[in-house]
């Protein structure tokens, strides 16, 4: 699910549809009402088969959508009055620019703050793979791909999300089988990322990311929040600013305390 920056359109994919819906939001009661639905079976339009994750870039003009079963990356202009969708282009796996495991089965998708660079996690082929975007037409272009084991890259062993910290400078991408939060510093005039570490469960005391699939964090930068599916649990971490270093503050798992309703923990919201 995806909200665009004005709260005025509201987009959802629809794996088994092979779709992306458009709706209107009410910002007053939130209620939705149907614009349009993108699919793959319509002419002209490609790279939504098991559309899996959604994006719109801060500036409203355009809207991003990695699908699983496509291994695609697609691109579509947005109307900001009506929400209404444009195709503009698709990227795939093993065609064009983009080499075999470039993003295979990319599940998650997301747009730097300053509009320059679209991020998108590949969980078979373990990567994050940053492409430049052009802020006019929305297109995409392959920059960078960092890959599990490659070039001391840890942490991205079937990464399942990838998030960018507000002011962009940094980029934390969760990896289940690694069960690990794995940190990027961005350079926000190339965009290109450098690895700094990787947050492990049970290492270094930390616990509660057996599985770690979401993540989200405060508007404000100071707090990340990552949810467990084995773990049933929900991490708190405190993030610094500065570093974009990560101290985990509390766990909260289903059935201890007062939590419930953290069995197979998935996504997370802020």
């Amino acid at each position: 699910l995806a909200i665009s920056p004005d709260g005025l359109h509201f987009y959802a994919t629809g794996a088994t549809d092979d779709a992306l819906a458009v709706f209107e939001r009410d910002t007053a009661t939130g209620v939705l009402t149907a614009v349009e639905v993108q699919r793959e079976s319509d002419e002209g339009v490609d790279g939504l088969d098991g559309a899996t994750a959604v994006a719109v870039s801060a500036d409203g003009q355009h809207v991003y959508v990695a699908s699983l079963d496509d291994d695609a990356l697609a691109v579509f202009s947005r109307d900001a009055e009506t929400g209404a969708l444009t195709y503009v282009m698709r990227l795939k796996d093993g065609f064009g620019e983009l080499d075999l495991g470039t993003i295979d089965d990319p599940v998650a998708v997301a747009v730097t703050p300053d509009g320059a660079q679209v991020l998108v996690a590949g969980a078979l082929s373990d990567t994050v793979a940053v492409f430049s975007r052009d802020a006019a037409t929305g297109a995409v272009a392959l920059l960078q791909v960092l890959r599990d084991g490659l070039d001391g890259v840890d942490g991205l062993d079937l990464v399942q999300t990838v998030i960018v910290s507000a002011g962009g400078r940094f980029v934390y991408a969760a990896g289940l089988a690694d069960d690990a939060i794995a940190i990027f510093e961005r350079d926000t005039e190339t965009g290109e990322l450098a690895y700094l570490t990787a947050v492990e469960n049970g290492l270094a005391g930390v616990t509660g990311l057996d599985g770690v699939r979401g993540l989200a964090m405060t508007p404000d930068g100071t707090f990340l929040f990552a949810t467990s599916y084995n773990d049933d649990a929900v991490a708190v971490f405190r993030r610094d600013g500065l570093t974009g270093l990560l101290a985990e503050l509390q766990v909260a798992h289903d059935g201890i305390g007062d939590f419930a309703g953290l069995d197979g923990a998935r996504a997370i919201a802020v």
